[in-house]
């Protein structure tokens, strides 16, 4: 995978479109995981820019990718066999929203049906 594929317009948007409740879940750990890092400040010192401006799909490849990992682990969603140096991480990625989609699909129709 080429390290600038995971921008807003090349890849982030298309999964949101493709797989909104995981994509919203996702946004949110985010979200969350930022502010209990304190990731806005430090990561604004870093590139330069305002704090609140940096969005995920500003930090740097290796960041991303590790983030991911980071939700992955809190979504029990890790393999132990993971290897990280093999996988092509855009595909991986995806992968993991087809499941998680799937999965809050299920759990939103059996809280409907209760």
């Amino acid at each position: 995978m080429k390290r600038n594929n995971l921008t807003k317009e090349n890849f982030w948007n298309k999964i949101e479109g493709k797989y909104p409740l995981s994509f919203a879940n996702f946004s949110l750990w985010v979200d969350l995981w930022k502010i209990s890092n304190k990731t806005d400040t430090w990561i604004s010192y870093a590139l330069d820019q305002p704090i609140g401006s940096i969005k995920f799909h500003h930090y740097p490849y290796p960041m991303q990718f590790g983030v991911f990992c980071q939700y992955l682990e809190d979504m029990e969603l890790m393999e132990e066999d993971f290897n990280y140096f093999s996988i092509n991480l855009d595909e991986y990625i995806e992968e993991t929203f087809i499941l998680l989609e799937m999965r809050l699909k299920l759990k939103q129709q059996n809280h409907e049906k209760a």
